[in-house]
C-alpha cells in the first residue's frame, strides 16, 4: 500500500524492518531485496520500487507453512 501510495518514507521504514526481521526469522532471501527497496524508496524511484515490491510479493507467495496443526505457525493463518 505504501508503494502504491508513493509513501516513500513509510515504504523505506517497512523495508528496513523487513531487512532485519526477515533474516532474524530465518528468511534470508528477503534481506537483499528489502535493502534495495529501502534504497529505492529513499531515492523516490517509483519504477524500481514497484518492481522490487513485486519481487518481494513473489517471495512471500513461495512461503510454505507447516501442515501440522500442532505447530504455532500453522495456527497463525
Amino acid at each position: 500500500q505504501a508503494c502504491a501510495a508513493r509513501d516513500y518514507q513509510t515504504l523505506a521504514g517497512l523495508a528496513h524492518w523487513l531487512k532485519g526481521s526477515g533474516g532474524t526469522a530465518g528468511y534470508d532471501p528477503f534481506t537483499t531485496p528489502a535493502k534495495t527497496v529501502e534504497q529505492a524508496a529513499k531515492a523516490a524511484d517509483a519504477q524500481k520500487c514497484d518492481a522490487l515490491v513485486g519481487e518481494l510479493r513473489d517471495l512471500v507467495d513461495r512461503i510454505v507453512l507447516p501442515a501440522d496443526e500442532s505447530t504455532p505457525l500453522a495456527k497463525v493463518g
